[in-house]
């Protein structure tokens, strides 16, 4: 039997695919449509009919992100060696092909767990198991990373949500006002949700993490927020006044990337 091209470019376009879904979700994740994105919003819509699991919803997606790109480069690398006759590959029992086979030494290949029960002979389907081997270690890599960058970017959003959460109860336990000489807060808490506006285009996922305790809830920090930016506006001293409108041009535009990427 010989070499079936379908196959391989069967197989090719996968892997090619997959990988540019990687690049978008991990370098270039700056519009709606990408993998991450679909498979966070159906986990987020299929938990929020269930309140106990919906903060089960974000760190779901990243797992199932994960494993659909391991799984679409495994299958597509698996397409390619199954294109093969099966004398290329030498095994410890009888010759074997197809496909199934072939998905399993392609994750033994990509996992470089090499039990050594499949060999590719000839050179060249040697190097593609190499290379296969290098795609796996990378997005492998490149997940863990995106991990970490993720619960920095949450707990940067989290952080905010606690700062507006206590200046509200300030105000509301102490009876203080930010009409005045509150300029220094409010150009902090801009800064910070300009950060969280950033975080939110480049790690659009942490949209998706429910915050079961309202004092860590974004949604409910930014009304405070708006609240607090339009009782600096209304301050007589110019410090103060600017800050608000400061803080409210910052939420404005938090609003429309919430609006354009998400709502």
């Amino acid at each position: 039997m010989g070499v079936n091209y379908w196959l391989i470019i069967l197989g090719a376009a996968i892997v090619v695919l997959t990988l540019r879904e990687v690049y978008r979700d991990l370098f270039h994740p700056t519009s709606s449509g990408s993998l991450s994105d679909v498979v966070a919003k159906g986990a987020f819509n299929l938990f929020r009919h269930i309140p106990k699991l919906l903060s089960d919803a974000g760190p779901l997606s990243v797992v199932l992100v994960i494993f659909v790109w391991v799984m679409a480069v495994c299958i597509g690398f698996a397409l390619v060696y199954a294109a093969m006759p099966a004398d290329y590959f030498k095994t410890e029992a009888a010759p074997q092909s197809g496909f199934l086979p072939m998905v399993y030494f392609s994750l033994e290949v990509i996992t470089t767990l090499g039990l050594g029960d499949y060999t590719a002979l000839p050179i060249g389907l040697g190097l593609l198991a190499t290379f296969e081997a290098l795609v796996g270690f990378a997005v492998l890599t490149a997940s863990i990373s995106s991990i970490v960058l993720l619960h920095q970017a949450l707990a940067r959003m989290r952080t905010l949500a606690r700062k507006l959460s206590i200046a509200q109860r300030t105000k509301r336990e102490f009876d203080v006002s930010f009409s005045s000489r509150a300029d220094d807060l409010l150009a902090e808490f801009s800064a910070e949700v300009v950060r969280t506006r950033v975080d939110l285009i480049h790690l659009p996922l942490i949209y998706y993490f429910y915050a079961e305790n309202e004092q860590s809830s974004l949604p409910k920090a930014l009304q405070i927020a708006v609240g607090l930016a339009r009782e600096g506006l209304s301050s007589s001293e110019p410090e103060t006044h600017r800050a608000g409108a400061l803080l409210l041009v910052a939420l404005r535009d938090l609003a429309e990337v919430l609006r354009k990427r998400f709502l």
